[in-house]
């Protein structure tokens, strides 16, 4: 498929997206805020990386939650309701 001028993938679910992801050694890192989340800060980024953002209302769903291989949270300032804006 190609969008604007670049080529792009179209998978069928996201299950076979990030299958595809891993055969080409990217993790796939969740952004929330979860307990098991790593502050952003102390991420090395030190390999290939998909980033998995939620809605800003709920979040990421069960199911892409479970296609992570690990999360990653990003830090707030401020007296407002923790959200990240997608």
């Amino acid at each position: 498929v190609t969008i604007e001028g670049r080529n792009a993938l179209k998978f069928s679910s996201l299950e076979e997206c990030c299958d595809w992801l891993r055969q080409k050694n990217v993790r796939v890192i969740g952004i929330e805020i979860a307990e098991n989340a790593e502050n952003i800060e102390t991420e090395p980024f030190n390999h290939r990386i998909a980033f998995m953002l939620g809605n800003e209302g709920e979040g990421m769903s069960e199911k892409q939650r479970k296609c992570c291989d690990s999360f990653l949270v990003i830090s707030q300032y401020g007296g407002g309701t923790s959200s990240l804006n997608v």
